[in-house]
């Protein structure tokens, strides 16, 4: 298998869901996870450095980094749940790893974690039914202690270390608020306060005895010594006077009026109806620095608190997330909820996640300077898509890939340059994408029509549409376009080289099968009907292929563009004649309900894969050979260029490479590349 490698190069996106999603390594760099990988990014030089998750991982469910920023611990979801700590300073490929677990406790997931000031321990809270807080001496991989924290009616949201006591915790949630102490073995809680019926997001520690904490409405609760203190509550408008905004937080205070103070704050929390939200906003990320803290409020505004001379904090300013530049409508950007806040150990800078799957940064030094105009965001890397993938498509001639997303956008990306081309968001979602290979058209499917439109310098723009619903799949050829063009006659009218698509209506039956193919001019469309049809340049449909007689969920042409070939849910593979729309062969398996196909390098036998997790080879009507998946079931597959490798996409993320010709037993490699299914796979020049 020395000749079969696949290692993961670069990946786009964020992974949503995370708890801390985001942490700085260093000054330039920051750690987010994306699929089943720890991404180490480099903001300087655009570079990325992948860490990845355990083979057996259903899901990452939090980060957390030291205060050294040596070791990034990594909460994964399984059967029973753990914690790899990584060392970062390791050479990449060979990154350190420690596995922890819960002992003997039922664990699945931790929710949160925590590393000490000093590096040496760890904390994790278990999720349900549980609910316990671990705390290790991770080094000798040694549980010292656990503590029951939290009820499933009363969820913990955040554990936390006291930076300047590492033998303090802090844990809140729903109704939670404690704080313990670790000694004699055990974990001692050392606080009682009165918070049942407020729901705590998130806080952090802002002094050696007080905790700072964010509530679902728009409240800021300071707490000293485990005792409720004084309480905030934020108001919506960008306008706030100066007064409003500051709250004092005082070491000591007279007996009668801190007295009075106290018993007030107490009665109007208690008094209040917490679980109404007026103001729409919720705290859900606080995050402290030395100069002060900074906290979310409600979405796409941050409110930057700095720490006055008598030891009280003033709102300074607020930071916004900015409109997005590729959308029509800015609302979307301002809608978007706070995940993750960490400020950089130099504290220079702020970075943010957000639910969207979008990451962003500020200069604190920038901030605190120009007072005057308003603050927005800028983004960390570049945008991302932040729903689920729907089509691939990877251009011949150019180092660009096109990706269609649930988010209605279309996105190009440059693999070479690790940037975003272009994007555009449209009214609607688009389910299927296939880039020509002079990387000068697109054709995108969307619910109502098939659109062909121009890749320009800055903008994707509509000039053909198809009355075609519902197309879900879009194929092109891998042959060169050079044959056409050499053409005159079919240079001016071909715009399109190899293309398949097909479509289905909105029960999700096959409606058409279009293509556009390199050998002539004409382009084949098939039709729910089952009505044969061939397309001139001038997309008149002409001819139809009829067959399937369920969901066709791929085609795919041969590498010469001369054959093409489908597979759908009702278990049947068919190989077409272009030319006369009749099947060459068909291979029907009632058992199995096909999910992807491709043609082998040579053009001689098809490998298919669908729901019975087995990828076949087919050729002349027979299945020759079956490669059973490991675990979970192939969706998708592709041939690499060279023809020696196949490569299979899991439902559990994963992605195999396999040597071709099959071998007769196991010689292969898996690669845990996503925590959901793969939906497409597509071999890159």
């Amino acid at each position: 298998m020395a000749n079969v490698v696949a290692q993961p190069h670069f990946i786009f996106g964020l992974r949503t869901g995370v708890k801390n999603n985001l942490c700085f390594c260093d000054e330039q760099t920051v750690v987010f996870p994306a699929g089943n990988n720890c991404v180490c990014y480099n903001t300087i030089r655009s570079s990325q450095r992948l860490v990845p998750g355990s083979e057996k991982s259903q899901a990452m469910c939090a980060l957390a980094i030291s205060a050294n920023r040596r070791y990034l611990a990594v909460a994964e979801r399984a059967e029973k749940a753990t914690v790899a700590v990584l060392d970062l300073h390791h050479q990449p490929g060979k990154t350190k790893r420690r596995v922890l677990s819960a002992g003997d406790l039922p664990a699945q997931e931790f929710i949160c974690l925590a590393f000490s000031p000093d590096s040496k321990y760890l904390i994790g809270q278990t999720g349900a039914p549980e609910w316990t807080l671990i705390f290790w001496f991770w080094e000798k991989h040694k549980i010292l202690a656990t503590v029951k924290t939290g009820t499933s009616n009363n969820p913990v949201k955040q554990v936390s270390f006291n930076p300047f006591n590492h033998t303090q915790l802090c844990v809140s949630g729903a109704g939670v608020f404690k704080l313990f102490r670790y000694a004699e073995g055990c974990l001692k809680q050392s606080s009682f306060a009165k918070v049942d019926s407020i729901h705590l997001l998130s806080h952090a520690w802002i002094a050696p005895e007080r905790v700072v904490a964010g509530t679902d409405t728009g409240r800021l609760l300071v707490f000293e010594n485990g005792d409720l203190r004084r309480e905030l509550l934020m108001s919506a408008d960008r306008s706030e006077r100066a007064a409003d905004r500051r709250f004092p937080i005082q070491p000591s205070l007279s007996v009668s009026k801190t007295g009075f103070h106290r018993q007030v704050e107490m009665k109007r929390i208690k008094g209040s109806d917490l679980s109404q939200n007026p103001t729409g906003l919720r705290v859900a990320s606080v995050v402290s620095f030395s100069r002060g803290f900074a906290c979310s409020l409600g979405s796409g505004r941050i409110c930057l608190f700095v720490k006055n001379e008598n030891d009280s904090f003033t709102r300074s300013r607020d930071i916004w997330i900015p409109a997005d530049p590729y959308s029509n409508d800015p609302g979307p950007s301002d809608n978007q909820d706070i995940e993750s806040m960490c400020v950089s150990p130099a504290e220079e800078t702020l970075a943010v996640s957000t639910d969207r799957g979008q990451l962003y940064s500020i200069s604190l030094s920038a901030v605190a300077v120009d007072q005057e105009k308003a603050a927005y965001l800028d983004l960390l890397a570049q945008s991302f898509h932040s729903k689920a993938i729907t089509g691939l498509s990877v251009c011949i001639r150019k180092p660009i890939v096109a990706t269609s997303s649930l988010d209605c956008c279309v996105r190009i990306w440059n693999y070479e340059t690790k940037t975003v081309d272009l994007c555009k968001e449209f009214q609607e979602e688009a389910f299927s994408v296939a880039l020509h290979p002079t990387g000068l058209f697109i054709l995108v499917g969307f619910l109502d029509k098939l659109r062909l439109m121009n890749l320009l310098i800055s903008d994707i723009r509509i000039f053909k549409e198809f009355t075609v619903r519902g197309c879900r799949e879009v194929s092109r050829g891998r042959a060169e376009a050079d044959s056409w063009l050499k053409d005159p006659a079919d240079a001016g009218h071909m715009l399109l080289h190899s293309l398949c698509i097909t479509a289905r209506d909105a029960a999700g039956l096959p409606l058409w099968l279009v293509c556009f193919q390199q050998w002539g001019p004409h382009v084949c469309s098939c039709q729910w009907e089952r009505h044969p049809h061939l397309l001139f340049p001038s997309f008149e449909n002409i001819l139809n292929l009829k067959g399937h007689s369920g969901k066709v969920r791929s085609v795919a042409w041969s590498p010469d563009d001369g054959g093409l070939v489908s597979c759908g849910m009702d278990g049947a593979v068919y190989e077409w004649n272009t030319q006369s729309g009749k099947r060459a062969s068909e291979c029907v398996l009632k058992t199995c309900s096909y999910t992807g196909v491709v043609f082998s390098s040579d053009c001689k036998t098809i490998l298919a894969v669908g729901t019975d997790a087995t990828l076949k080879e087919i050729q002349d009507c027979q299945v020759l050979r079956e490669v059973s998946a490991d675990e979970g079931t192939y969706t998708s597959v592709a041939v690499s260029h060279s023809g020696r490798v196949v490569f299979a996409g899991n439902a559990n993320g994963s992605v195999t490479a396999i040597k071709y010709p099959l071998p007769m037993q196991k010689e292969w490699i898996t690669h845990q590349a996503h925590c959901g299914p793969v939906t497409k796979v597509h071999p890159v020049l």
